[in-house]
């Protein structure tokens, strides 16, 4: 099902610097991602292929909807409250970590529990771990997960029994039992290593049947798992370097995939959103329950 599977360029669309964080609102058709460096939140509406822009004050690793509507945003070392129409941004919580850490990838589980990572704003390879994966628990970040390279892609099998969270520098991505009712991740285990002559795992998701689409950066291409760890296909993106990836559309079956230019990569499709139309639906993108 995934032979000669190949994304399409949005290309009515602006590239990024550093494309990231694909977002599909199920509520408003309207797909969110950010650009990391270019300090900008995207909202695209496929219906009538407009697109708006938000600009926030610092690096942006992430934007989630909440359930009332509003963004709730990684930017810096903070997590913030904001709306695209009324950017003023308000701190909801900076936890006491590594002062040159900043927030990176995060997502929601079904409930609607927010999960958030973070990494050193250098992210070289060899750097100490310093970054952390987060979990939102009334009002406030735990720290569940320390000493993380580079955090990155998250996302929660079809039964909500298990969870995926890529340490990028690591190459590796983790799978955990979880507990949808106390949001509570346990018995870490390796479900993928990506081999560093392939690329590296960044933004990854899940579709209804419970396959693992895993961004790999430096790899041009979504590589695809079976809950079994095993590798079931390969999706080609036609650029070095894919960040992320989430389903949307009105019928989940299209594969959004962000991508980022890269030093030696003079394709000026780079940065880019791409899309690919899949036959298995994938799960909705979860508003984030503040209550929770």
């Amino acid at each position: 099902m995934f032979e000669n599977q190949s994304c399409a360029i949005l290309d009515h669309l602006p590239r990024s610097r550093l494309a990231e964080g694909p977002y599909w609102d199920a509520e408003t058709h309207r797909m969110i991602w950010v650009d990391i460096v270019g300090h900008v939140i995207h909202r695209y509406d496929p219906r009538t292929a407009q697109g708006t822009t938000c600009p926030v004050s610092d690096v942006v690793g992430f934007a989630v909807l909440a359930t009332d509507g509003r963004l709730v945003a990684g930017i810096g070392g903070g997590i913030y409250d904001l709306a695209f129409d009324e950017p003023t941004e308000t701190l909801l919580t900076q936890p006491g970590m590594h002062g040159a850490n900043r927030f990176n990838d995060a997502k929601c589980d079904p409930r609607g529990r927010l999960w958030a990572g973070t990494m050193h704003r250098d992210a070289t390879r060899d750097r100490e771990a310093t970054g952390a994966l987060y979990r939102w628990h009334h009002g406030q970040l735990e720290e569940v997960e320390p000493h993380i390279s580079l955090a990155n892609g998250l996302g929660w099998s079809s039964s909500g029994d298990t969870m995926y969270f890529s340490d990028t520098h690591q190459g590796t991505v983790w799978a955990y039992d979880y507990d949808l009712v106390t949001g509570s991740a346990s018995n870490r285990r390796a479900f993928i290593v990506v081999p560093i002559e392939v690329g590296v795992p960044d933004g990854l998701c899940v579709d209804g049947a419970g396959r693992v689409y895993v961004a790999i950066w430096r790899g041009s291409c979504i590589r695809v798992y079976a809950p079994s760890g095993d590798i079931e296909g390969i999706i080609k993106v036609p650029v070095r370097n894919p960040t992320s990836c989430c389903f949307g559309g009105a019928d989940l079956k299209t594969l959004f995939v962000t991508t980022m230019p890269s030093s030696n990569e003079n394709d000026p499709r780079s940065g880019s959103l791409f899309a690919v139309t899949m036959d298995t639906p994938g799960q909705p993108s979860e508003r984030m329950n503040r209550s929770l």
